[in-house]
Formats: C-alpha cells, sequence, structure tokens
C-alpha cells in the first residue's frame, strides 16, 4: 500500500505479481508528475544453489550423495522435504538459511528405485518446490541381484514403452497389441500408410495445349507445370493468388457418362455465381501426373501466379 504522501501525487497507478518472489502483500507500482515510478510492497525471495533440472546418471556409487543444496531466503525457513518419485527419503527440521545438506539415500531407499530414466527428486520448502531428474544405471561393481534387478526393471520400463507406441500406432491407423513382439511393431509401422505432402507456387504457361474433353473433343487452355516431386499424388489443388481459378485431380474418379476412369475437374471464374464454368477433362497428354510432377490445365489467362498442393 501507499502512504498518504505518495499517494497524493500518484498517477496510473498498477498491481504487480511475479511468481518467483513470494509477495506478502502485493507490489504498488506508481508513477509521480516529474515522471519517476517508484514501488512499495513486501516480498521475500527465496533461491537453492543448484538449479533445478537433470543431474545426469547416478549409480550406487552416487547414492550417498546425489545432491549437495543449500536454501537462502530473507524470510523465514520452514522444514524441508525431500522426495524422490513422490516418495519421502528425509526432512530437515528447523534449517538455517544457507546451511547445505546433502541428499543420501540407505540401501533400501536405493533399491526401491527402478533402473531407467527420468527418476524425479524433489526439494519442498514453504511452498517452493525445486525439481531434478536422474537416471539409474547399474555400477560396474553392483552384485548379480542388481544386475538382476536392473534386468527386471528394464522390461518393465520396455513394457511401458511398448505401450505408448502402440497407442501411437494405432493413432495413425496402424494394427498392433501392446504385447506383441518388438517385430511385430516394426511391421506395423512399414505398413502404415503415411501420406506426403507438398505446397509450393508457380505461374501459369503464357502459352495454351489442348485437353481433351471426355468426349474426345479438345478445349485450348493454359496450364501448370510442376516438377521435382518425390511422390504420385492422389489429389491435386490449384488455385489462383489473384484470381478464383483453381483446378483439383481427382485420379481415381469414374466419370459415368464415359467411364474413361481418371480425370481432371476444373472450376474457372467462380469469382460470382452467374459467371463460374466446370469442366471435366481426360487425364490423357498433355495432362499428367507422375511419380515426378504434374501438368494440368488452369483456365485460359496465361501467366497467372497460382498456388498448388499436392497430396500422396
Amino acid at each position: 500500500m501507499l502512504d498518504k504522501s505518495a499517494s497524493a501525487f500518484a498517477s496510473h497507478p498498477s498491481t504487480l505479481y511475479d511468481i518467483s518472489l513470494d509477495f506478502s502483500e502485493p507490489l504498488f507500482i506508481y508513477k509521480d508528475p516529474t515522471g519517476r515510478v517508484g514501488f512499495n510492497g513486501t516480498w521475500v525471495v527465496t533461491t537453492i544453489s543448484v538449479q533445478p533440472g537433470s543431474l545426469g546418471q547416478k549409480t550406487s556409487a552416487d547414492k550417498n550423495n546425489l545432491l549437495t543444496y543449500s536454501i537462502t531466503t530473507d524470510g523465514t525457513m520452514g522444514t524441508i522435504t525431500e522426495k524422490i518419485n513422490g516418495t519421502v527419503i528425509n526432512t530437515r527440521s528447523n534449517p538455517s538459511s544457507g546451511q547445505q545438506f546433502t541428499v543420501s539415500l540407505n540401501q533400501s531407499q536405493w533399491d526401491a528405485i527402478k533402473f531407467g530414466n527420468a527418476q524425479t527428486l524433489t526439494i519442498e520448502m514453504n511452498g517452493f518446490v525445486w525439481t531434478y531428474t536422474f537416471d539409474k544405471r547399474l555400477n560396474a561393481n553392483d552384485d548379480i541381484l542388481s544386475a538382476v534387478k536392473g534386468v527386471q526393471d528394464l522390461q518393465t520400463h520396455l513394457n511401458g514403452i511398448k505401450a505408448q507406441l502402440g497407442a501411437a500406432i494405432r493413432s495413425k491407423g496402424g494394427t498392433v497389441n501392446d504385447t506383441d513382439a518388438w517385430s511385430a511393431f516394426v511391421s506395423a509401422v512399414t505398413n502404415m500408410q503415411v501420406k506426403r505432402w507438398v505446397r509450393g507456387t508457380g505461374t501459369t504457361s503464357s502459352t495454351s495445349l489442348g485437353f481433351y474433353h471426355p468426349d474426345g473433343n479438345f478445349y485450348n487452355l493454359c496450364y501448370l507445370t510442376v516438377t521435382g516431386l518425390t511422390f504420385k499424388p492422389s489429389m491435386v489443388l490449384i488455385w489462383g493468388r489473384d484470381n478464383n481459378y483453381y483446378t483439383v485431380l481427382f485420379p481415381e474418379t469414374i466419370y459415368s457418362s464415359y467411364s474413361i476412369g481418371r480425370i481432371i475437374t476444373g472450376t474457372y471464374n467462380v469469382n460470382s455465381y452467374s459467371g463460374y464454368s466446370i469442366y471435366t477433362f481426360r487425364l490423357d497428354s498433355p495432362a499428367y501426373v507422375t511419380s515426378t510432377g504434374f501438368q494440368l490445365s488452369i483456365g485460359t489467362s496465361g501467366n497467372q501466379s497460382v498456388i498448388w498442393f499436392a497430396v500422396e
């Protein structure tokens, strides 16, 4: 809160809250008539000596010194709680600001942690939580029982990974069970139909070619030629950047009146309901769609800037 003398000339006040600070009351910001900015409030700064994050790999040789840290505050210290994967492993009563502590585990606490990635260590005090991660690994001098436990934990970890991978494969239309062999997962990924796509820009031709209607007649139209594709599209969309012309290719569409199989459907001049025309054309030369490119009609206007989109 501002005192009366400050509030008498303060203008444009606002309230600031910063989650990195522990405010006992909101910090009040004000600006005086001379342009100076002032503030009034109380807050507590609490920090830990080790930046939260990954602690790397840890083995049985590190269980007596997973982390050495100290907490510093200009407020009141509280009980410090150390947890691994949510389980309390130690508490520090009546700590002093800046006092150094070491996270240490006895053998049973160490054995309770599964081998593998993403073990979580948290240091907590007065509502503050500092989070660290580490990977539990076998030590070269560990006994045979530790090695057996490591293999068992790895199997549990891999089963969890298989379940996540199986769910991802099924969400993309693949078929696999969580309990299948790894070879089945490889096959499922190999057989997944993941469509490729590409988008680009271009300019239509300045000259025209004869594109064939299903009845055999042809129309002289300008066209777009695209090269450099790495797949054969099942659909191509082309539309004008400065007009409303576009072309749609449906390679597997059946045009019932002529039964020619593959056709191009073009809709031109769609900028008004009364001025549009719809045409169908054979996917015959000069029109083509291959695994390296395509050439399709795009109306009667040449040298038009267009955007195209191709889907496998």
